[in-house]
């Protein structure tokens, strides 16, 4: 649609303006200066606003026919479009001439014999529509027309010979028998092992049948990153713990052997001239109870109250580590199910079976101490790292105030005790970390 321009017209209201502005200034008397120019003000005025006005709509005009060119252009064919329109003009040609051309003649066999209305499988018709293909009569087909030739030859004549065509009042029966007679036995042969092969077998009946429905799912995958990291730790805190076992047996093994061997050799002092004193015999029957009462440990649980008074301090065997280790893990779990805690229950990271007294025995060379004795320095590194690191999770403040602080009692300052501790705590460890690398063999 082409653009409509302003006409000529549109001069109108500027003389309508001026027209208005002479009839005013006529109406005025000579000495009335002050309207007259009142008047002149306006019809500048309005003069200025008709200009913008038609600037503005030529402007508009202008763009409108681009716009217009624009819309003009997006419509004509592309060459893409020329190209498609080629290809379905081909297409269209192509089909035009197919359908143009003069239908195929079938082919009729030279030397074939014609079976009208008696092929009951439809092969003769088959065979009109293609020349390569010749029918050749079934076996069970050219057996039944012998017994029928057989049957009828006491009351019809012979067939005609070969070479004599065939009488359109020859029935079926004796078509398909001269047919058969010309089959040679090879063809014969080959028919029979087609029409075998042809023959379904029946399946054995031990062969199951085959299932419709597939298993859908053959593995089942954890359903989200966190329960796969917690069922790894579970695994190593139970390898961990296994280890510790097998570390104390080794340790109870060796120490019986070693008390075996000890009373196997052990003579009597009152029988030599050498007799101890007093003094050292007692300190020696002391000695031989408490490693006697160290190793009559069978289970990792807590050892009964008696036998902690040589453990107040720090273990004194590498077995008593081994069962220190054991009691904190297994008290981790205990706790789970308390429901008040106190100080004294809390599994403390330092080599005491009691456990400290106060914050101030929270320092960092004993927690130090008790994170690089579960593990040799020399050959478990990483262990010792990663059992560095579980802890630090375990005193994290955000886990340990929600699974245990809060059943704390409030009174006499128990839980701020708590909370301090478990604070200073996770301070030496994190530092124990930083350093970790640069720590030299214990």
């Amino acid at each position: 649609m082409a653009t409509r321009y302003p006409s000529p017209r549109s001069a109108e209201p500027s003389e309508h303006a001026k027209t208005t502005y002479e009839q005013k200034v006529s109406g005025t008397r000579q000495e009335d200066y002050s309207g007259r120019r009142k008047f002149y003000l306006e019809y500048l005025q309005t003069t200025e606003n008709l200009k913008s006005f038609a600037a503005d709509e030529y402007t508009y005009a202008l763009e409108r026919e681009k716009q217009e060119l624009s819309w003009l252009f997006a419509a004509q064919p592309t060459e893409e479009d020329d190209e498609l329109e080629a290809l379905k003009e081909k297409q269209f040609a192509i089909l035009n001439s197919l359908r143009e051309e003069p239908p195929l003649t079938r082919p009729q066999p030279s030397a074939q014999p014609t079976l009208d209305h008696v092929d009951p499988f439809g092969f003769t018709e088959f065979a009109s529509l293609s020349p390569i293909f010749t029918p050749t009569p079934l076996l069970a087909v050219a057996e039944s027309a012998e017994y029928e030739s057989e049957t009828d030859s006491s009351r019809t004549p012979s067939p005609s010979p070969p070479s004599t065509p065939p009488l359109s009042s020859c029935n079926a029966s004796t078509t398909a028998s001269s047919i058969y007679w010309q089959v040679p036995d090879s063809v014969r042969d080959e028919e029979e092992r087609l029409r075998r092969e042809r023959t379904p077998s029946p399946s054995p009946p031990s062969t199951p049948a085959k299932s419709s429905t597939t298993p859908s799912i053959y593995w089942q995958t954890p359903s989200s990153v966190k329960e796969e990291e917690v069922r790894l730790r579970a695994e190593r805190q139970a390898e961990q713990q296994e280890e510790f076992h097998r570390k104390a047996e080794e340790i109870r093994r060796r120490n019986q052997e070693k008390k075996l061997k000890a009373s196997s050799d052990w003579v009597d002092p009152t029988d030599t001239p050498f007799a101890p004193s007093d003094d050292e015999s007692s300190r020696y029957t002391s000695s031989t109870s408490t490693s006697t009462t160290s190793s009559s440990f069978n289970s990792p649980a807590m050892p009964p109250p008696v036998s902690l008074e040589p453990f107040l301090i720090a273990p004194k065997s590498e077995e008593d580590l081994i069962r220190l280790f054991i009691f904190h893990d297994q008290q981790w779990t205990r706790i789970e199910s308390y429901k008040a805690l106190q100080w004294s229950d809390f599994p403390w990271p330092v080599l005491n079976f009691i456990g400290p007294r106060s914050e101030r025995e929270l320092t960092m060379p004993a927690i130090s101490e008790y994170i690089l004795s579960a593990f040799d320095w020399k050959t478990d590194k990483a262990r010792s790292k990663e059992r560095l690191r579980e802890h630090i999770r375990k005193w994290h403040p955000d886990r340990f105030e929600a699974r245990f602080l809060s059943r704390v009692p409030d009174g006499k300052g128990e839980r701020d005790r708590v909370r301090a501790g478990a604070g200073l705590v996770v301070r030496h460890l994190t530092e124990l970390l930083g350093q970790f690398n640069d720590l030299k063999t214990r």
